[in-house]
């Protein structure tokens, strides 16, 4: 239950977080655009294990101040899940608004539609299959991570994923099994 508890979530965060980014990167035109972009490339080249032990240090620290997000907590292990999925994810939704047409754009603005009219209505229903293809990517990238939550989630048995769950059953370590 833990694991599809993580999985789902973190696998929706990212869908609802990935697709805002992508549209505000593909379609507007900010200050600060072509920084964030190679930031989010910057960030996507460095694999989460070898940021592990900074991710448990900061886990100890923000759980002494908000204990529900802190570490051993599942909402700690998603917001993990979160930071590692949406450079990748946003990289790949972008490209796939880019060759939406910016005519569909450009009529809907000549309609009166909003920003945020053009996103939930136009462009949005288009990119449900990407949608999709990511969710089940975040989703078997999650519920398949043993290193991660072996480390975050040590000592708390019953939010234990599968994978930790298994691995400490056939150790032998688990009282709860």
């Amino acid at each position: 239950v833990n694991s599809l508890i993580v999985s789902s979530a973190s696998a929706f965060l990212t869908v609802m977080l990935t697709a805002c980014a992508a549209f505000a990167f593909s379609r507007l035109r900010f200050r600060g655009r072509r920084v964030g972009l190679l930031t989010i490339l910057l960030v996507q080249m460095f694999p989460a294990l070898l940021l592990l032990v900074a991710i448990y240090l900061m886990l100890l620290n923000v759980g002494t101040t908000f204990p529900a997000v802190g570490l051993g907590t599942k909402a700690g292990l998603i917001l993990v899940y979160l930071g590692g999925a949406i450079g990748v994810n946003t990289w790949l939704l972008k490209s796939f608004f880019d060759t939406l047409p910016r005519d569909l754009d450009e009529s809907a603005v000549m309609d009166g539609a909003s920003h945020a009219q053009i996103f939930f209505r136009i462009i949005l229903p288009l990119a449900v299959p990407m949608l999709a293809v990511i969710f089940l990517l975040s989703f078997i990238a999650s519920i398949n991570d043993f290193t991660v939550p072996n480390v975050l989630l040590a000592g708390n048995p019953n939010r234990y994923t599968l994978s930790v769950g298994l691995f400490n059953y056939v150790q032998g370590r688990s009282s709860r099994f």
